[in-house]
């Protein structure tokens, strides 16, 4: 369950009282309701990546300006050298929260490719969006038919879950994503300011790495 409830492979450390990384998203829904003066500005985590020399990896979380389904975003990265690591989704329900959206606050989603499902005998494939798709909303299932124990391991607020109403809203729109975390070369995720579709872009863990050794390309830290 903990996969759902915010999971991410993001290393986290804490530094007085607070998250010394900070990987955060806007909901459409959110931008379009923010009042003058109060506008999504541009992030400088652009400038941090182009300061990064070659040779480093590093995770970046950023917000799509409309929704889109997983397949749609594998398509529209496909042409990138990155690995999406997990997915914001859309539970009919941000608006409500104050953004941006953090792990704590308003997110829901899950890791790509969680070893749930990759346990036994999986035959899942590297682009099979249906089995990602099925697999979260068996999860949103799961949790809201057990939600005094999803209110014991919740770190937000227990009131704001509202599975009911987050499970009725998924299962009459499908699974809509509004933002990813990705890893890559940090000069490849430079380039994804050309893309139109994307904004709000933060930051999360850098290392150096042997990105082309593709059995070190994961990241194995969790948040929870």
């Amino acid at each position: 369950m903990n996969h759902l409830l915010f999971s991410t492979t993001v290393n986290w450390s804490w530094e007085n009282g607070s998250y010394n990384n900070y990987l955060c998203f806007y909901h459409p829904d959110q931008v379009a309701s923010l009042s003058a003066g109060h506008t999504v500005t541009a992030s400088p985590d652009w400038s941090a990546l182009e300061s990064l020399p070659a040779g480093t990896v590093a995770e970046l979380a950023f917000s799509f300006k409309q929704t889109y389904s997983i397949e749609q975003v594998m398509n529209m990265l496909a042409d990138y050298d990155l690995d999406i690591l997990w997915y914001a989704i859309t539970t009919g329900l941000e608006e409500t929260s104050m953004p941006p959206l953090s792990v704590s606050d308003g997110i829901w989603g899950f890791k790509d490719l969680s070893d749930n499902m990759l346990s036994g005998n999986s035959t899942i494939k590297t682009d099979d969006s249906s089995v990602r798709e099925e697999y979260f909303l068996d999860s949103m299932r799961f949790i809201a038919e057990n939600e005094s124990l999803a209110k014991k391991i919740y770190r937000g607020n227990p009131n704001n879950l509202r599975l009911a109403e987050r499970r009725q809203y998924l299962e009459e729109n499908g699974v809509q994503v509004y933002g990813v975390v990705v890893t890559g070369p940090s000069k490849e995720l430079l380039k994804l300011r050309e893309l139109g579709s994307i904004h709000c872009p933060t930051l999360g863990e850098v290392s150096l790495w042997n990105w082309f050794n593709s059995f070190s390309r994961s990241f194995s830290e969790q948040l929870y």
